[in-house]
């Protein structure tokens, strides 16, 4: 306990996400998922690398460099936290925890306009009637609701950049897709780009659409290009083990069963060492893998790549449950 360990929480990572858009970052619990996105709010500032905001570079090697810049625009950068239990104040009710932030951001408005702005917000993120919530303490809302409160709150900035971080892990399946909705309708009404944080392939994939899906695993992305085309033909192991574990109707379970066959058992050459973060049950580990290099991606389609040195040849497979691809 009292020994000093080095662990690296991302390494060897570059991500990019274009304007009025929404991309997707997904992996297992402990991947990095959650320390990738508070680094491109400017909550955790990196060891090594670059951060930048609209082209312009702020954090570098772990220092801000555009001071001026980087404290006029982190408003413009908000993290939509995935517990929205803990996140809101229980002590308030929506009004006030709405408007003290209205009042920060929008200091042209006056009471009258300023309770407008939060009755017109709420009924954007699906608060409706809003004269019904805006006396509601926390406690009177359900999980998705909190939920939409959080975003109603994230949006007063008129961000460039929401990291929406597990944002539909703790709602009922039901209400995920009309949260994901919402969040689409606000990269097409208001232009802002949404990095979308999930352990849940099948919510990342609908998620970013045709946009860029990244897939991580023990602080390195294995895999990234458009997410039909990672879904469809993935290209590193361990994205094809996320799409086996995709859940999917009872009927269906024997013929997904069927689906792991292959992904998920115990390496075959265990004395082969590998800087391959899947190496570890990789079915296919052999010598060749000794010889990547983090960071180092093989192109494996239009804006598709892959971390496996195998990438390319590895041999088909799709889950019998996967419908065809629509390509």
């Amino acid at each position: 306990m009292f020994r000093k360990r080095l662990i690296k929480a991302l390494q060897s990572i570059s991500v990019e996400i274009p304007n009025k858009s929404m991309i997707s970052l997904v992996g297992e619990s402990g991947s990095g998922k959650t320390t990738l996105g508070k680094i491109l709010v400017g909550l955790v500032m990196p060891t090594t690398g670059e951060l930048s905001w609209e082209n312009t570079v702020v954090v570098k090697d772990g220092r801000i460099v555009q001071k001026d810049f980087y404290l006029s625009n982190r408003h413009k950068f908000v993290y939509v936290h995935q517990d929205p239990y803990t996140a809101l104040n229980p002590s308030k009710n929506v009004k006030n925890i709405l408007e003290p932030v209205v009042r920060k951001y929008k200091k042209h408005l006056s009471n009258a306009d300023r309770f407008k702005y939060i009755r017109e917000l709420l009924e954007e993120v699906g608060l409706v009637p809003a004269e019904y919530f805006i006396d509601k303490y926390p406690h009177h809302l359900s999980g998705g609701m909190r939920q939409r409160l959080s975003l109603a709150r994230a949006l007063i900035t008129d961000p460039h950049l929401i990291v929406a971080d597990e944002v539909v892990s703790m709602v009922d399946p039901s209400i995920r897709v009309s949260l994901i909705n919402l969040l689409k309708k606000i990269v097409e009404n208001r232009g802002t780009s949404i990095m979308f944080i999930s352990h849940d392939l099948g919510a990342a994939v609908y998620a970013a659409g045709d946009n860029p899906m990244y897939v991580m695993l023990k602080g390195l992305v294995v895999e990234f290009g458009p997410a039909s085309e990672v879904i469809y033909r993935p290209e590193h192991p361990y994205t094809r083990a996320l799409i086996s574990n995709i859940p999917v109707p009872l009927v269906l379970s024997e013929r997904r069963v069927r689906g792991l066959d292959g992904v998920m058992e115990s390496a075959r050459n265990p004395n082969v060492s590998s800087p391959c973060p899947f190496s570890e049950m990789c079915p296919l580990l052999d010598s060749e893998c000794s010889s990547l290099t983090p960071g180092s991606y093989l192109r494996v389609g239009p804006d598709h790549y892959s971390l496996c040195v195998k990438a390319g040849k590895l041999p088909k497979w799709r889950p019998s449950w996967l419908p065809a691809s629509p390509g």
